[in-house]
């Protein structure tokens, strides 16, 4: 996505003729793209195969011979034929895009990743590693293209596993290895609107994950042919070039994001400042860096080759040529992002047509940039990053001349830059508003204003730490100068990001979009805004956008989407717990928070909990529930409550002697969060429609133990209710079932301790399934990670929740579980 490139037009005048700012009448390579999206989307859909795609264009081919053959169908069709040529031009771009995609994931039905992947035995595998492997002290991960006994088709493979070798001793990107492991498919997202992982890597042919056997990891030497392999060792250079003169961690991190396309060095809060902001474009390779790479390189060479007195044809044609094999190799260093693939084809686009002195169309443009990027990956299609970028592209194109017409310009330079900045910068966001609230679920309008110091600081920093390498290894002293200057610039970018994230946060909208039409209707808007000077487009738009808002709120009120209701989501947090209440009233109440693990760091409040919470709209917490104080459900607590507002904590009267324990108790001291303990018979009121009801621990139960403690909660809203039993052992579901028989009949039970043998004794299973034969099966919930240690669930459990009645759905197979009720009917909210 690059909101800064059309900052740089001016200078880019001199490199390519200037874009015709009024529309051009037809933009061929424009609708070339969207034949080709199209193609693509009804293939992935599954709306067409590759049966179909092959039987329309052979119906095409005959069609045309059959216009061709029939004497004087030919000759009588002559005022149609362009308009036929058109059409049958797109229909065939279309049907090369749906074949090209079904044809690009395409393995033969004999490969050995299907006879691995079915039997799940341990099988030895040979490849090349595609990227920096990544992990801790104790454990690795990395991607492999990978044979296995010498066949012609390679698989991209997840590995991860354990690793004994000490981290400078381990293998690196584009080194060849052979390995020995058990492959599973790929991970899928976890929770509601998380990031889909598994989706990602299958985009990028990667088709299996394999577990690492330990010990069985060996380097059997290095891939010295493919383009990127031979790079590796420019890209090595650049890293140890910004670690010798970029000492600052953090700058450091930035010039990383900045020159070779890698934010893996950023820490999480980092980038969702940048985010939040709208100013994480900042940090991704794309038409900025490129336009500023170029333009280095353009302006250097011109006054170098005059010396040599050659003509303006050959120092033009030179110019070109090495600007763009300078721009080919940036790509290629930095990974052949999409956004950096479509400003360099671009780029390229320009620079030819100023070699061969035609006019540069900019759509046009971006249209082949965007043919070029689907031809070689059509799955770039779904990718974030290509969406952002088109579109970002596509709104400055379009609506920035607009906006500069309508938005009145200073008369001083300072204002000047200030109202291009502004101007460009909306364009670029209303651009991307559809994409960011698909995608994101937020929108950070400060970027309006921060982008204006921003971008010169993020092309400063890029030009400091470009020529810090370049010139360092030359003359050192240079080297360190530059890189100070690159340094300081990258460290106030920082703090305006920071300042943003302190003042600016009420200009972050939030607004998840699920649904189709919403994002349908967005998109016309924009459509209207860059049809502004064609009425007859501009009204057409308009009037479509109205009639699918009408669609919408018709299809809402009949489904009930707008009636208030409660949303209860637990969470897969791992080994551990975590239940997501969203009230009618629109605030949350929070059971639990997962783990937190002193190991590797993992925080299931920051990694999984907050994003919920903001996916779901939820501002502020009206209560914490914490069942019992054992790590596994108390981890994510303090992160939880240093990130957004909570009204009160309820808890058991368990004292535990653990450090996690002692830092929630002073969290919430320190925030001043009032906070006790609950007992059977307490009544807690979460919103005037939601009652919780305290069934344990009772007055009189001994402290053997945190699970002895744990908080077994009734939730009821109208005829709904949930019932969480936290890690209540056996002994207190027999107590509890002893007091309160039938009252504990629920249509939701989160089943107790991770579905371990210390819980779901059969008289309390009779009890909450109730005894109304004729009732919908009720549903019991297990909160348990894929591959634990402990060996959970239980078989014999699961079994008897079956044979009790219960459907039993466990986080480690369907991720977040997430149920919907209006205090009438409940159902479950599929999301995946």
């Amino acid at each position: 996505m690059s909101y800064g490139e059309h900052l740089f037009w001016s200078e880019i005048l001199v490199l390519v003729s200037t874009p015709d700012q009024s529309p051009p009448k037809r933009h061929p390579a424009c609708w070339a793209a969207v034949a080709l999206g199209l193609g693509i989307l009804a293939t992935h859909t599954g709306q067409l195969g590759p049966a179909a795609w092959a039987s329309i264009l052979a119906s095409l081919a005959g069609g045309a011979a059959l216009c061709r053959g029939v004497p004087g169908l030919y000759r009588r069709t002559s005022a149609f034929r362009p308009l036929l040529l058109v059409f049958t031009g797109l229909w065939l771009t279309a049907c090369f895009g749906g074949l090209r995609y079904a044809t690009f994931y395409a393995l033969p039905e004999a490969h050995p990743l299907f006879d691995a992947l079915m039997h799940g035995e341990e099988t030895v595998w040979e490849g090349r590693i595609l990227d920096d492997p990544a992990g801790d002290a104790g454990s690795i991960r990395f991607l492999l293209q990978a044979r296995r006994n010498g066949d012609r088709y390679p698989v991209g493979l997840l590995v991860s596993g354990r690793s004994a070798a000490p981290p400078d001793r381990r293998p690196g990107r584009c080194d060849k290895v052979r390995l020995r492991g058990r492959l599973a498919a790929l991970p899928q997202a976890r929770n509601p609107g998380a990031f889909d992982y598994g989706k990602y890597l299958f985009r990028k042919r990667v088709y299996a994950r394999l577990y690492l056997s330990e010990g069985s990891l060996e380097r059997t030497g290095q891939d010295r042919r493919s383009m990127g392999c031979l790079l590796e060792p420019a890209r090595a250079f650049v890293q140890s070039s910004l670690r010798r003169f970029l000492p600052d961690p953090d700058t450091q991190a930035i010039l990383h994001a900045l020159l070779l396309g890698d934010r893996r060095q950023l820490d999480s809060d980092t980038r969702d400042r940048f985010a939040r902001m709208g100013l994480l474009h900042l940090l991704a390779v794309s038409g900025l860096h490129v336009m500023v790479v170029g333009m280095i390189l353009y302006h250097l060479l011109g006054p170098l080759l005059y010396r040599f007195r050659l003509s303006w044809r050959t120092v033009d044609i030179l110019r070109v040529s090495c600007t763009v094999v300078l721009l080919t190799g940036y790509m290629l260093l930095t990974g052949c992002s999409a956004s950096v693939v479509r400003a360099v084809a671009m780029a390229s686009l320009f620079l030819a047509a100023t070699s061969l002195q035609r006019p540069a169309q900019s759509l046009n443009s971006l249209g082949a940039a965007v043919c070029v990027l689907l031809t070689v990956a059509p799955a770039h299609l779904f990718e974030a990053g290509f969406q952002l970028s088109v579109s970002a592209v596509a709104g400055i194109l379009t609506l920035a001349p607009l906006l500069a017409a309508w938005i009145p310009a200073p008369p001083s330079r300072l204002g000047t830059y200030a109202h291009s900045g502004i101007t460009v910068t909306l364009a670029a966001t209303i651009g991307t508003l559809p994409v960011t609230l698909y995608h994101f679920g937020q929108v950070g309008l400060g970027g309006l204003l921060l982008n204006l110091p921003g971008i010169p600081l993020t092309t400063g920093a890029l030009v400091a730490g470009v020529a810090a390498v370049v010139f360092g290894s030359v003359v050192p002293v240079l080297g360190e100068i530059l890189g100070a200057a690159s340094s300081a610039l990258a460290s106030a970018l920082l703090h305006i990001s920071v300042f943003g994230d302190r003042f600016m946060g009420w200009s972050v909208v939030r607004w998840s979009l699920e649904r189709p039409l919403p994002i349908m209707v967005l998109t016309l808007l924009g459509v209207c805004l860059a049809a502004w000077h064609r009425p007859r487009i501009r009204w057409r738009a308009i009037l479509l956008a109205l009639l699918l808002l009408g669609v919408d709120v018709v299809q809402g009120v009949a489904s009930g989407r707008y009636r208030p209701g409660l949303d209860v989501v637990f969470l897969d947090v791992g080994q551990g717990d975590a239940a997501l209440l969203r009230l009618p009233n629109g605030k949350g109440v929070l059971i639990d928070a997962g783990p937190r693990s002193p190991f590797t760091g993992s925080d299931a409040g920051s990694r999984f909990v907050t994003p919920q919470l903001a996916y779901h709209g939820v501002d502020e917490l009206a209560a914490i529930v914490i069942t019992h104080p054992d790590s596994d459900h108390i981890g994510g607590v303090p992160s939880v409550l240093r990130s957004v507002p909570v009204a009160r904590v309820f808890r058991s009267g368990y004292r535990h002697s653990s450090g996690l324990f002692e830092e929630t108790n002073a969290v919430l001291d320190s925030l001043r969060i009032p906070h006790r303990a609950v007992r059977a018979g307490d009544s807690l009121s979460l919103s005037p429609e939601v009652r919780a009801y305290v069934l344990y621990p009772f007055e009189d139960t001994p402290e053997e133990g945190p699970n002895d403690h744990s908080v077994v909660l009734l939730v009821r809203y109208g005829a709904s209710s949930f019932l969480f039993m936290g890690d209540a052992p056996l002994e207190a579901e027999l107590r509890i079932t002893q007091r309160y028989g039938d009252l504990l009949q629920s249509q939701v039970l989160k089943v107790g301790h991770h579905g371990s043998k210390t819980s779901s004794i059969p008289a309390f299973l009779n009890s909450a399934r109730g005894s109304q034969e004729n009732a919908r099966k009720p549903h019991a919930i297990v909160s348990v990670a894929a591959r634990n240690r402990y060996g959970l669930p239980n078989q014999e459990i699961l079994d008897r929740l079956k044979s009790a009645g219960f459907d039993v759905v466990l986080t480690s197979e369907s991720g977040g579980i997430w149920f919907r009720t209006d205090g009438k009917t409940l159902r479950r909210v599929h999301w995946r």
